[in-house]
């Protein structure tokens, strides 16, 4: 009878240990990372932060402008991001509090997609300042911008590979309007097309993989899938078969590699309207809806760091 008390005793510290443990876990997933995103409520569009639960939504742009594209630096104390606070749209900077708003390319011209480099001395970013979309660099001050991309088709939403000797990009530079991924050097040379029909992606932070959105196989029905960097082993994450115009966008890596955040008007009503941000395992596991409000929300993105 000792013994057996002895046992129950030790068993239930053990299950506490393990709950405690449980707890404590959970709650570092939920609260490691912020996710910056952009929010559209049919006037304007604003830049939002928030926790990776869905708690703690706070507005960093309050304005008249259309904001978005939200990107956070590297030692995520700042946000890049496009806004049309003058003729057109240009790349800001502003601190992860909304202060200290910075215009850095100031030329009156459509630039959008910015993209910290992983040192933070770079920002890539989509400009159409010469008739066509291109891929530009800069330093991360503004100065010395210059043109990675030269034809008539269009070379959008660039992404430094995480050890900085990459850029990929999106272009339909085939002939169509079907959108494929691209990869060059950071000078623009050896542009090479890594898959194509495909729609918004984001690559791991390891750089071995990239997750993005297609319609290739399901019709309207957009879905979200997984691929090694060079194309190869892609596996669908996502699965509406009976949602109707059901589509999942916008596809982003948590800092870990651990987890997937996106936008999905699942929800709505014959796919119109309700997009709102969900996240998943990065084995397309566990979808858990974020948000839920009336605007459109979009381009949802990690924090790097777990101090902010």
């Amino acid at each position: 009878m000792k013994y057996k008390s002895i046992f129950i005793t030790l068993l239930l510290i053990l299950i506490i240990i393990f709950c405690f443990s449980a707890c404590k876990d959970s709650i570092k997933i939920t609260t490691k990372y912020k996710i910056a995103f952009s929010s559209y409520d049919f006037i304007t569009q604003s830049i939002y932060i928030m926790n990776t639960d869905g708690s703690g939504q706070k507005e960093l742009t309050n304005n008249l402008s259309d904001n978005g594209n939200p990107c956070f630096s590297p030692d995520g104390l700042k946000i890049a991001f496009d806004a049309d606070h003058s003729a057109a749209s240009e790349i800001y900077v502003m601190n992860i509090d909304g202060s200290n708003l910075i215009n850095i390319t100031n030329n009156n011209e459509v630039d959008e997609d910015p993209f910290f480099s992983p040192d933070g001395s770079k920002i890539a970013f989509t400009s159409y300042r010469d008739g066509d979309s291109e891929i530009y660099i800069m330093n991360v001050d503004g100065s010395d911008q210059k043109r990675l991309t030269n034809n008539s088709a269009y070379d959008d939403r660039p992404t430094f590979l995480p050890d900085g000797s990459k850029i990929v990009f999106e272009s339909n530079r085939e002939g169509d309007w079907e959108f494929d991924i691209y990869s060059m050097n950071i000078d623009g040379s050896n542009q090479k097309r890594i898959i194509n029909n495909h729609g918004d992606y984001g690559v791991s932070p390891d750089g071995s993989k990239i997750v993005f959105s297609s319609e290739r196989f399901a019709g309207n029905i957009e879905e979200i899938y997984v691929m090694n960097i060079d194309g190869s082993d892609q596996k669908r994450l996502t699965n509406h078969p009976f949602k109707f115009l059901a589509k999942d966008r916008n596809p982003c890596f948590s800092p870990d590699g651990s987890k997937i955040v996106f936008i999905s008007n699942r929800d709505g009503i014959m796919g119109i309207g309700d997009w709102e941000i969900y996240i998943m395992n990065v084995d397309g596991s566990n979808q858990t809806r974020l948000t839920r409000n009336k605007a459109a929300e979009s381009t949802p993105c990690f924090s790097p760091l777990d101090q902010i």
